[in-house]
């Protein structure tokens, strides 16, 4: 069938421009780098971090749907996240945002196209 939750392999997950409004049905497999760029996400809740927790290094999450902060406390269980991208979000824009994503990853060495450390 069709159904990735099949794939439990999968290290990299690719979604960009889909349209997608909710992250239920991924798969619970061991990903590293997962972009889902200019979909129209409002919630990454119903998202299994469980799986990716100790693998994930890349989160793309561009222009997505977003609208606060509290919206993103589960990417704070992903101790191996370096990467993150949250640029063109409706709070992106906020003076608070690169503080803010800081303190809830203090680990992340890029936040958007900017190097941290």
């Amino acid at each position: 069938g069709s159904d990735i939750t099949a794939l439990t392999s999968l290290k990299e997950l690719y979604l960009a421009c889909n349209a997608i409004k909710t992250l239920e049905g991924l798969p619970a497999s061991p990903l590293s780098t997962i972009d889902l760029s200019s979909n129209q996400l409002e919630s990454i809740e119903g998202v299994d971090v469980s799986a990716c927790v100790n693998t994930l290094e890349e989160l793309w999450l561009t222009s997505s749907a977003l609208k606060d902060f509290d919206s993103l406390k589960p990417l704070s269980k992903l101790t191996n996240l370096q990467c993150l991208y949250l640029e063109h979000s409706p709070f992106a824009s906020l003076p608070e945002y690169k503080l803010h994503i800081l303190s809830l990853i203090p680990n992340l060495n890029q936040l958007d196209a900017e190097l941290i450390h």
